[in-house]
C-alpha cells in the first residue's frame, strides 16, 4: 500500500513537472539572448566596395535588440558603439551573463566576388539544432544563396558555455550583395529571419497580445503579490501583454516591464 502510495505521488509530482514545463516554453517569451557584434573599433573586419564590417554588424546587432526586445525576450550585449573588445572578452561576458543563447553577426568576404550568401558556423553537436534552425530561418526570409551550417574552430564558439553560433549574413566583398546588407530594407529582413528562428528554437508561440483589466489590479515588480507594487491599472484598461507564466502576465508599463495577475486581465 505504502508503495503504491508513493507511486501515485511521483507519478503526480513528474506530471505537474512535465505541464508546468508545457505552458512556460509554449507560452513565455522571457528568455534572454547574447548579440555579439563582430569586430569593432581598431578592428574593422572585412572592408571592401566601402562597406566596413564592423559597422554593418553593429547595425544588425542593434536591430536584432530591438526586436527581440518587441517580442519580450531580454538582451545584452557584448558592444553598442564602434569599440573594440578581444574575442577572449566577448566569450567571458556571455559566459558571465545569464542568456539562454549566444549569437556573433558577422559579414562575409571572399577573393571570389561573385561568392554570395549566408553560412553559420557552429562547434559541438549540442548547437547543430540552433544554427539550423536560425540558418534555414534567415535564409527564407531573406531569399539568399545557402551556403549551409559549417563546423568551424571560432574561439567566441570554442570558448562559450553558451549554446552558441556564428552567422555571416552575406559577402560585402560582392558589390551586389555588400549594398544590399547595407539597407535598412534588407537588414531588417536578416533580423526578422533570425528572430523567427529563435522563437522556434525556444518554441515560443505567438508573439504580443493586447487584454483587458477585469477590475483594478496593482502592477507588481515581479511575478507573485509579494512582490513590489509599481502602479495600478483601472478596470478596463487594455494592456500589451509580453508573455504568460503561472497565471501571470509581463506587461509593458511607462517605458518598462511590470506585472498583473492573470485572475484580472484577460
Amino acid at each position: 500500500m505504502i508503495n503504491k502510495t508513493l507511486k501515485k505521488i511521483a507519478s503526480a509530482s513528474i506530471l505537474t513537472t512535465i505541464l508546468a514545463s508545457n505552458f512556460i516554453i509554449s507560452n513565455a517569451a522571457s528568455y534572454k539572448v547574447f548579440i555579439d557584434a563582430g569586430h569593432g573599433g581598431k578592428d574593422n573586419g572585412s572592408t571592401h566596395n566601402g562597406y566596413f564590417e564592423d559597422a554593418i554588424n553593429l547595425q544588425i546587432a542593434q536591430k536584432l535588440e530591438d526586436k527581440l526586445i518587441d517580442e519580450g525576450i531580454k538582451v545584452e550585449m557584448s558592444r553598442d558603439d564602434d569599440s573594440y573588445i578581444s574575442l577572449s572578452k566577448r566569450a567571458i561576458k556571455s559566459n558571465n551573463s545569464d542568456a539562454d543563447m549566444f549569437i556573433s553577426i558577422h559579414q562575409n568576404a571572399s577573393l571570389n566576388k561573385n561568392a554570395n550568401g549566408i553560412e553559420t558556423y557552429y562547434m559541438g553537436a549540442k548547437n547543430k539544432d540552433l544554427a539550423t534552425t536560425i540558418h534555414k530561418s534567415v535564409v527564407n526570409y531573406t531569399n539568399a544563396n545557402d551556403r549551409n551550417i559549417k563546423t568551424k574552430n571560432l574561439q567566441v564558439l570554442r570558448d562559450n558555455q553558451k549554446p552558441s553560433i556564428l552567422l555571416e549574413c552575406g559577402f560585402i566583398s560582392n558589390s551586389s550583395e555588400g549594398y544590399k546588407l547595407s539597407t535598412d530594407e534588407y537588414q531588417d529582413k536578416v533580423v526578422n529571419g533570425i528572430v523567427d528562428g529563435i522563437k522556434k528554437y525556444f518554441n515560443i508561440s505567438g508573439s504580443s497580445k493586447y487584454a483587458t483589466v477585469l477590475n483594478t489590479v496593482n502592477i507588481m515588480s515581479n511575478r507573485g503579490k509579494n512582490f513590489k507594487v509599481i502602479g495600478k491599472l483601472p478596470k478596463g484598461t487594455k494592456v500589451k501583454v509580453i508573455d504568460t507564466k503561472f497565471d501571470w502576465h509581463k506587461i509593458e508599463y511607462n517605458g518598462r516591464y511590470g506585472y498583473v495577475s492573470g485572475v484580472y486581465v484577460k
